[in-house]
């Protein structure tokens, strides 16, 4: 009912379909340079230069006790 009234009434919005630009904004329609488009999005999405993190000074300094553990638990109830 909702969705006739708003087609009556010109308030529905019509979905296009997505479209796939290239660099320049120009329109994809060829399936493998899409694919090509994808893949240089994910390359440049994920490619970086910062090293690797050494996990072995991941685990360097104080140990947490079961007090400080506990007494962030009360903090966290009080606050809800």
């Amino acid at each position: 009912m909702h969705k006739k009234l708003r087609e009556v009434a010109r308030l529905f919005k019509k979905q296009s379909p997505p479209m796939i630009t290239d660099e320049t904004n120009n329109t994809i329609l060829n399936e493998a340079e899409e694919h090509r488009i994808w893949k240089n999005y994910i390359t440049y999405l994920f490619g970086d230069d910062r090293p690797e993190i050494d996990m072995a000074t991941m685990s360097e300094g104080t140990e947490i006790i079961e007090s400080e553990v506990m007494h962030a638990l009360e903090l966290d109830q009080a606050i809800e």
